[in-house]
This record gives C-alpha cells, sequence and structure tokens, in this order.
C-alpha cells in the first residue's frame, strides 16, 4: 500500500487514505508531504480519525487548503464529515458529497458540545513587499505576538513541531529561495500564552504577499486579564498599522479547547473584534471614508499622507459580521480590490457556518 506514499493505508485509484488514532493530529512531515502529493497528483486526500482526535489549527487548515477530507469514525460504527457533520455512508461518500446542505442529516456525535475552556484570539494580517531583496517576513507574527502576550514566536519550521529557533532573516532566506513559488510555513511559542500558526508567502503582480494567521491563548473566558487583552486589541492593531502598514488586518475571539486544538464539532462564535483598513485601499475611498467614520465609528488613524481606517467592532454577533461585510464592501471598489490583499478572504473563512449553526440550534430548541 505504501509504493505511492509511506502514509498510504488504502486508495481505489482516485481517493488516497491515511488514518490515525492519535488524540491529538499534528501536521507532521509525512503528513504535509502526503497531503501535497495527492494534490499535485489530482487524487482526493481522506484523513480518517476517531471521535476522539482533534487536529491543531497547522492540521485543521492544510486540510481545507489542500480540499482534503476528514472522516471521523464514530463509536456505533457510523462515519461523518469531521468539518461539517454531515452523516456519510463510505469514504467515497465523503469525499464526493460536496458541501453540507440545507437538509443533510448532522450525526447526533457531532452536534455534542466540547470542554471549551480557553478564549483565543484569532488574527489575520496582510502586508505586501514591493521588493524581494528589502523585504524581511514576520515582523506581524513577532509585533503581535509580544505586544498581546509579552512574548513573540519562539520556532518555525515547514511542519509540526515548529522546532527551529524564531529568526526572522532564516525564515526570510528560506523563503525567498523558493519564490517564485508559494510558501507556507508554521509559526509556534509562548508558555502562558501560547501562539500557534502560519504565516503563507506568495508572488503576485505588486511583490511579495505575505499572510500571517495567528492563535493566540489568551486565557479563560471570565478572568478580568483575558477581557483585558481583548479590550486591548483594537489599540494593538491600530499600534502594528503605524509600525507596519498592513493591507488589511483583523482580530477576532473564540472559546475554544484549552490545549489549542479544533475537535469534530459545532464551530464556536468568532466574534470581531477590530480590524484595520491599510492606507493603500482606504485611500481609494474619496468621500466614502468620511461616511464609514459617520456609520460605524470607523477610526482615521496614521498619517494624513497615509491614512488607514480602524474599525472596532460593538453589538451582537450579527451586528459584527454585517459592519464587517459593509466596511469590506465599501474599500472593494476598482481602485482598492487590487490592493487588498489576500486577508479579507482570509478572515472571511473563519465565517461560522451558518448551516451548521442553523442545525444546533434545532436541535437545541427540540424538547
Amino acid at each position: 500500500m505504501g509504493s505511492w506514499h509511506p502514509f498510504l493505508d488504502r486508495t481505489d485509484g482516485s481517493i488516497v487514505l491515511t488514518e490515525t488514532r492519535a488524540n491529538i493530529a499534528y501536521l507532521s512531515r509525512w503528513l504535509a508531504d502526503f497531503l501535497l502529493t495527492a494534490a499535485a497528483d489530482g487524487k482526493s486526500a481522506a484523513f480518517v480519525t476517531d471521535e476522539a482526535t482533534t487536529l491543531t489549527y497547522p492540521l485543521w487548515a492544510a486540510l481545507q487548503d489542500t480540499d482534503a477530507t476528514w472522516v471521523v469514525r464514530e463509536v456505533g460504527g457510523t462515519m461523518r464529515d469531521g468539518f461539517d457533520g454531515r452523516v456519510v455512508q463510505s469514504i467515497e461518500d465523503a469525499v464526493r458529497g460536496g458541501p453540507l446542505k440545507k437538509f443533510d442529516p448532522v450525526s447526533a456525535g457531532f452536534r455534542q458540545r466540547t470542554a471549551a475552556k480557553m478564549v483565543r484570539l484569532i488574527v489575520t494580517v496582510s502586508v505586501l513587499h514591493e521588493s524581494v531583496d528589502d523585504m524581511v517576513l514576520g515582523g506581524a507574527a513577532e509585533y503581535l505576538g509580544r505586544d498581546l502576550t509579552g512574548a513573540a514566536p519562539q520556532g518555525w519550521g515547514v511542519c509540526e513541531p515548529a522546532g527551529l529557533a524564531w529568526d526572522r532573516a532564516a525564515v526570510t532566506q528560506f523563503v525567498r529561495d523558493r519564490l517564485p513559488q508559494e510558501t507556507k510555513i508554521v509559526l509556534a511559542g509562548g508558555v502562558q500564552n501560547p501562539i500557534i500558526g502560519t504565516l503563507r508567502v506568495v508572488r503576485t503582480k505588486a511583490g511579495v504577499e505575505e499572510i500571517t494567521q495567528l492563535l493566540i491563548a489568551v486565557g479563560t473566558p471570565d478572568d478580568e486579564p483575558t477581557q483585558l487583552v481583548i479590550q486591548r486589541v483594537p489599540e494593538a492593531l491600530a499600534s502594528y498599522a503605524a509600525h507596519q502598514m498592513p493591507l488589511f488586518a483583523s482580530a477576532m475571539t473564540q472559546v475554544g479547547m484549552a490545549d489549542g486544538s479544533f475537535p469534530s464539532a459545532p464551530d464556536a462564535a468568532r466574534e470581531l473584534v477590530g480590524a484595520v483598513v491599510g492606507a493603500a485601499a482606504a485611500q481609494g475611498l474619496g468621500p466614502q471614508a468620511a461616511q464609514l467614520v459617520q456609520d460605524y465609528a470607523v477610526q482615521p488613524i496614521g498619517q494624513p499622507q497615509a491614512t488607514a481606517l480602524l474599525v472596532r467592532f460593538a453589538g451582537s454577533h450579527a451586528a459584527r459580521w454585517t459592519t464587517f461585510d459593509r466596511v469590506v464592501a465599501a474599500v472593494s471598489t476598482d481602485q482598492a480590490t487590487a490592493v487588498l490583499g489576500q486577508a479579507v478572504a482570509a478572515a472571511q473563512s473563519w465565517r461560522p457556518r451558518s448551516l451548521q449553526h442553523r442545525e444546533l440550534a434545532a436541535v437545541e430548541r427540540a424538547p
């Protein structure tokens, strides 16, 4: 079975499957290679776990980046899609079934709530480096890590564990040597406030875009220090924007598992806290900028010749996402679209799956 790849457990020629029974599955070197090889060969990858398995963020993201399918074998012998809970009859059904549809049955095991004990910040930042020779990567991860937790990342690597000592010059050289290929690395650090994340670099017509996504553990929901960190987030984004102007940046909170991993369960609500629309996009707004300031309490920041916009989100969960959508829509003009970068799409990818929440709400209302 391993002739195609050492991690291969089973294949029908078009679907390649690898299986684990680990309590926490992580993006090891061999698993990362398995996913990339499947994508390069045009094969559909299936990652199979049991119900107790949770995924680290880098693996959770890598499965989605490579269009792999997460299949959960349940205790009673049934199976479900690990991401959306859809009941599946076979591995092929899971791979070929497509996204969750309105009337698809959702597994009862998926609906069971997990022990969510830790508030984590989900931070997404995009920066454009116009010169390959002058770029130094890792600034967002280092600056925001220190500002919000007191510690920069401690390690990096192409897989987990991130075993190379954090060194922005080394990260930059590694990526520079691979250009124009897209590169994605894993970063980690922190003890009291663990940080785990990814740094993706893509070549664009305008230069090199660096997209950083960080998950930062900030404490238990009811602790005062946790709330103080959350309250500081908009100021931290504004401070970072003055240090290294991003194309776009956003931060949201989510209550998750204490170890930072992702179970096969409904998405917990992700509450938007703050965002920065970079000067390159904001300058194309003209009179619309004043309207945003008036309608959504958007705050101009930075120098007059390079004014960015700071968004502070407030109100209900739905109201925050509505504000996000309207601000993004306002800046998505012909002039601005090219300079918003990929962080908007990356932030939107964290939007909770509405169908999942609808299914769960229906169960919770049932007698």
